[in-house]
């Protein structure tokens, strides 16, 4: 971003053009394994612009495109990657951050600027939290210029907390109970309970969903089920 926004103030658009075209090219490399899959179709872009049938109703396993149905979801999850410790922090130190967050610095207002895209943006698909990382980040690096570091190991302690107990606020029902399907809440009621941490669910409750995503593998659905390098499947159908 810093790199694109010094090529526009100095009217390098040649270099913001190689730029863009070697991101791109770039990019597209991580999807050649979807596009050999599928025959060098789309079918894997699960959008409802591309089909035949353009219900766009909750096509992302979430709720409708509306401001009611998606404010919730999107503050929920805002809330989970701030740290269900850690927001309360924010909350007393944000006073302390804006007062200090000099808003004439540059570097300071791409910051920002990244911040509020990646909000808008997952306001309109809050699906995977990972789609909301460059605002955590950011949000991380605006934190640690203007806090101090006695502020900041509260922070790295609080964060930490959650690996070894969490809570819950309220007791949600989803549409779907297989893993494999996408989580579509459809109620909630408030009620308190105390989970055992972050740590201990990742490592003894998680199911695996290795089932999820082997039948989108075809010929390498045995080997991606057992664990074994995919590339092993052409050897054996020889």
């Amino acid at each position: 971003m810093i790199y694109f926004y010094n090529e526009w103030v100095n009217l390098n658009f040649k270099n913001i053009l190689y730029s863009f075209f070697t991101v791109t090219v770039v990019g597209l490399f991580f999807y050649i394994p979807l596009f050999i899959l599928h025959n060098f179709s789309i079918d894997f872009l699960d959008l409802p612009f591309l089909k035949d049938n353009n219900d766009d109703s909750g096509w992302y396993g979430g709720p409708k495109l509306t401001f009611e149905s998606l404010t919730p979801r999107f503050l929920y999850k805002v809330y989970l990657i701030l740290g269900i410790y850690s927001w309360i922090l924010y909350i007393l130190f944000f006073k302390n951050i804006i007062k200090k967050l000099n808003f004439y610095n540059r570097e300071n207002l791409i910051l920002i600027f990244i911040i509020f895209i990646n909000l808008f943006v997952f306001f309109f698909m809050p699906t995977k939290l990972l789609i909301i990382n460059p605002f955590i980040i950011f949000f991380y690096l605006i934190c640690f210029n203007t806090l101090k570091n006695s502020q900041i190991i509260f922070l790295i302690l609080f964060n930490m907390l959650q690996w070894f107990l969490t809570y819950e606020v309220a007791d949600i029902t989803y549409k779907n109970k297989d893993i494999c399907l996408a989580k579509n809440a459809i109620k909630y009621e408030l009620k308190f309970s105390i989970n055992h941490g972050k740590f201990y669910q990742e490592y003894f409750i998680n199911e695996d969903m290795t089932k999820c995503y082997s039948p989108l593998m075809g010929k390498y659905s045995n080997n991606f089920t057992n664990g074994k390098p995919l590339i092993l499947s052409n050897l054996m159908a020889k």
